[in-house]
């Protein structure tokens, strides 16, 4: 599968970031589904005796529900963000593969309250792409929030969510018509890329996708990024492959191939019967990634 072709629009600026719509020459999806309908789910701790990396996921709605890498669950035993992307079918549970983001609690609730939101492109970085990391090394990168002034008595990367999100400013910058995805950059350059399958799954995505880029650029300046960048970025993803790796629930996920060694991307993405249904691009060159790995 080809990467798709993308047409950039102007930026705006929301605190540090600039943030530039896109528009997709691709058909829709020629099949429903709902992207992180939190009112249909049923998040629960493994039955017995809880599991660290292992969630069940009930999808109660009468369409497939896909829960991308970085959307965050909250309570349980503790905090936990989803590790890989997974297409749940109607009416179906899954265990789906999780990563912890609160190392200071185990007790609590059977289950967790799915709120929507998504961690900073930072913790997506750890869980995306074909190579995951392990569970020390997420842990590492929630411990590093602890040194922006900030401390979680459970080391919590949600109480840091929480502190950034009623410090946030608030911005009018919203999706614009018929707009699929964004290109989020900040100090001059792009930090990451996200295509959505349809508008409708864009906004529902949009404000945790906000928040999370924007607890990550805390205490970075505002500079505006000139569009030459992002079209210059785009452009070299233009010749990417993207290849199916590993089943994701209904779906299959996919990552980028055959890029040009000067790209140092993450490229990841979700495709459902031959359409690609979410694509995410991480610029691993952009500063915010300089010791993420």
């Amino acid at each position: 599968m080809k990467f798709p072709t993308l047409h950039v629009g102007r930026g705006s600026q929301v605190g540090p970031l600039t943030v530039f719509p896109l528009w997709a020459d691709k058909p829709a999806p020629t099949k429903r589904f709902f992207s992180n309908k939190s009112g249909s789910l049923v998040v629960s701790e493994r039955e017995g005796s809880p599991v660290v990396g292992e969630l069940v996921v009930t999808n109660n709605s009468a369409e497939p529900v896909l829960l991308l890498a970085g959307d965050l669950l909250e309570g349980g035993w503790q905090h936990r963000a989803i590790a890989e992307p997974v297409l749940i079918a109607a009416g179906a549970s899954e265990v789906v593969n999780v990563k912890c983001v609160e190392r200071g609690r185990w007790s609590g609730a059977g289950e967790q309250i799915n709120r929507g939101r998504k961690t900073g492109p930072r913790l997506r970085s750890k869980l995306e792409g074909s190579m995951q990391s392990k569970q020390h090394e997420v842990w590492a990168e929630v411990d590093r929030f602890s040194s922006m002034q900030f401390t979680s008595k459970t080391a919590s990367y949600v109480d840091y969510l929480n502190l950034v999100e009623e410090q946030a400013v608030g911005s009018d910058v919203r999706p614009l018509d018929g707009q699929v995805g964004v290109v989020v950059a900040a100090n001059g350059h792009p930090i990451m890329l996200e295509v959505f399958a349809t508008h409708d799954d864009l906004v529902q995505a949009w404000d945790a996708l906000i928040s999370g880029a924007l607890a990550d650029t805390r205490g970075v300046r505002s500079v505006r990024t000139p569009s030459r960048r992002v079209h210059r970025f785009i452009d070299g993803l233009e010749s990417v492959e993207l290849s199916r790796i590993s089943k994701a629930g209904l779906a299959e996920k996919v990552v980028g191939v055959g890029e040009a060694d000067n790209l140092f991307t993450s490229i990841s993405g979700v495709e459902w019967d031959a359409e690609l249904v979410h694509l995410l691009v991480l610029n691993q060159r952009h500063d915010l990634f300089a010791d993420a790995h």
